[in-house]
């Protein structure tokens, strides 16, 4: 009898690792990395879950968080966020970039990357720590296609948001904070903002006198030193996440995300690099007009600053 239980206990074993293996390698991978640090973050992420409980993921701009536990969620006693992995080849991708960059200059721009455990990439929280985040989703690239994509995609992806192709980015969502209450400028407010003065009154609700500029400036600074220097990625569809605290303006990060259309490429990703350009000008601008109201100020007179919020809001 025990020969019988034996022999089948080793079946139902040899069974599930074949198909355990089978279902990893069932995606395509774009970068050919998928090991080592996924089964590290299936071993964290089992620990994790099992003593913490996962809630949605608070302001969430881009994806939908859900109460059914399908979208976004956080574990907060762990300060790390799920994200779900997605259809096709899209989600093998994005894997596959966060290991590809285990290492490597990149990972100072995008978040911490902790592995997978089974549908979702655990990474950690950009906004840990902060009382009041303040967050900014903005897309980067003159383009969110892929080469081969039909001209109907091409035509669909440009006819979204066309100040795109020449400015390099859009507004995703923005969430500030006024007083104790936050504001929260959903993806259709950031598609309204068709002339450049629009685009840039509305960033300058965010980047508002009580935002570390000079940090986010210093930030985009390096990033856009890195996109300029020889690499072999070229980034379709990813986002510049900006995040200060509100209550603690000292607080404060910028981290690339989104990465299902990362693509290995020799050629420079002069797309991002135009987005990085618009959005370094315009901070400079800002700061330049703050210092400029709170000289006149100090001295006596009123300046009114042509970026005014209000405009927009």
């Amino acid at each position: 009898m025990w020969r019988c239980c034996y022999a089948t206990t080793v079946v139902a074993v040899s069974v599930a690792w074949w198909w355990w293996r089978r279902r990893r390698r069932r995606a395509p991978l774009c970068f050919g990395f998928w090991g080592r640090a996924s089964r590290r973050g299936e071993r964290f992420a089992a620990e994790v879950l099992l003593r913490n409980a996962m809630v949605p993921l608070e302001g969430q701009l881009g994806g939908l968080a859900h109460a059914d536990h399908s979208g976004f969620m956080a574990v907060p006693e762990a300060h790390v966020v799920l994200k779900p992995l997605q259809s096709g080849s899209r989600g093998a991708r994005e894997v596959s970039f966060y290991e590809y960059s285990i290492g490597r200059s990149i990972s100072e721009f995008t978040p911490g990357y902790r592995g997978i455990c089974g549908e979702r990439i655990i990474l950690d929280d950009v906004a840990r720590g902060m009382d009041r985040p303040c967050t900014l989703d903005v897309k980067i690239g003159t383009r969110t296609y892929e080469d081969e994509a039909p001209l109907a995609k091409r035509l669909k992806e440009r006819a979204k948001y066309p100040p795109q192709q020449t400015i390099g980015c859009r507004v995703v969502g923005m969430r500030v904070y006024r007083a104790s209450h936050p504001t929260v400028y959903d993806r259709a407010w950031g598609y309204s903002l068709l002339e450049r003065d629009d685009f840039e009154a509305g960033l300058a609700i965010f980047f508002n006198p009580n935002a570390p500029l000079q940090a986010f400036e210093t930030r985009l600074e390096r990033l856009l030193a890195w996109f300029r220097a020889p690499n072999d990625l070229v980034f379709i569809g990813s986002s510049l996440l900006f995040v200060y605290d509100a209550a603690h303006p000292d607080r404060v990060d910028l981290r690339l995300i989104d990465f299902a259309h990362v693509r290995r490429d020799s050629r420079t990703d002069h797309g991002a690099i135009v987005g990085l350009e618009t959005l370094l000008s315009l901070i400079r601008r800002l700061r330049q007009r703050i210092s400029t109201t709170n000289n006149n100020n100090n001295n006596g007179t009123k300046h009114h600053s042509p970026l005014s919020a209000s405009s927009v809001s």
